[in-house]
């Protein structure tokens, strides 16, 4: 694929990123996912992308190889900042949500359960689905939009905690280096003598503990600027963790309720049904004409 072709990709890629890269793993939503490939696929071949074989290469290929380009330059801009990001990458980044936590929910609205509606309806176990006429669908319809608000939800908490998982590692791993960084670098104490030692060059533990100390400083001022100590900064971390997981774990327990009382709801429907084909059956007995 060239360049032009990589970008109009790419920005498919972006446009669908909630439809694409959803958290549930449910058989539905992986179906919905197939199909999604599909279309973006069939909208490349219709631009006039080279290089395409089927659906399969252009996600588990192409995509892949796009996307560990940007991780690459991404995790190597933490040490080097001189590290420039092309619109490949700008494209890269904001279907993947980096560095901007508060996630833009427009896409979330127009993604209504477009591709599911014609993989399931009222309810394939029930015999009497077809013919249901009894406010059924209504009902469903605002069912479904609760349960997919909860899911969208589910899935913005999820990337908050993955950043700020990140986050936690990455800090815990600085402090680590920053460590053995120190240790390299003992003080000679011994008494000085009359011989001249030879000038030390300089060694990749001492480079790195040198950008480590510089980056680490300006956490530090910035810390001290907002009042906010290093293990207040911590704690406040991973409280903030514990309560994105507890929320998480709400928002499940809340869905399994509605899928609950959406079930008893049908099963009420079809009592309704079932004693109205009894009552029909009785007064065509009375008439004689059964």
């Amino acid at each position: 694929m060239n360049w032009e072709s990589k970008v109009y990709f790419l920005t498919l890629v972006r446009d669908n990123r909630y439809k694409l890269f959803s958290h549930l793993n449910n058989q539905l939503n992986d179906a919905a996912k197939e199909e999604n490939w599909r279309k973006i696929f069939e909208q490349c071949v219709a631009y006039g992308c080279n290089g395409l074989r089927s659906v399969d290469f252009l996600r588990k290929t192409t995509w892949q190889n796009l996307r560990r380009r940007f991780e690459h330059k991404f995790e190597k801009s933490a040490t080097d900042p001189t590290v420039e990001f092309d619109q490949l990458d700008e494209l890269i980044r904001e279907a993947l949500g980096r560095g901007n936590e508060k996630l833009d929910r427009s896409i979330f609205e127009q993604f209504s359960l477009e591709n599911l509606s014609d993989i399931q309806n009222h309810s394939p176990n029930s015999i009497f689905a077809p013919h249901l006429d009894l406010n059924a669908s209504s009902s469903e319809e605002s069912s479904q939009i609760t349960t997919n608000d909860i899911h969208d939800k589910k899935d913005e908490l999820l990337l908050s905690l993955e950043s700020l998982t990140k986050q936690i590692n990455q800090k815990q791993e600085e402090d680590q280096q920053l460590q053995n960084g120190q240790n390299d670098l003992e003080v000679d104490t011994s008494p000085p003598t009359l011989r001249v030692a030879p000038i030390p060059t300089p060694t990749p533990a001492f480079s790195n503990a040198s950008s480590l100390k510089r980056r680490r400083l300006s956490h530090v001022i910035f810390d001290k600027m907002n009042g906010i100590t290093p293990l207040e900064k911590m704690d406040l971390n991973q409280l903030e963790r514990e309560k994105l997981i507890a929320q998480i774990k709400w928002l499940e327990a809340d869905t399994e309720l509605k899928q609950v009382q959406k079930r008893n709801a049908e099963l009420e429907t079809e009592m309704k049904q079932l004693q109205y084909l009894k009552l029909q059956k009785e007064s065509l007995t009375e008439m004689g004409l059964m």
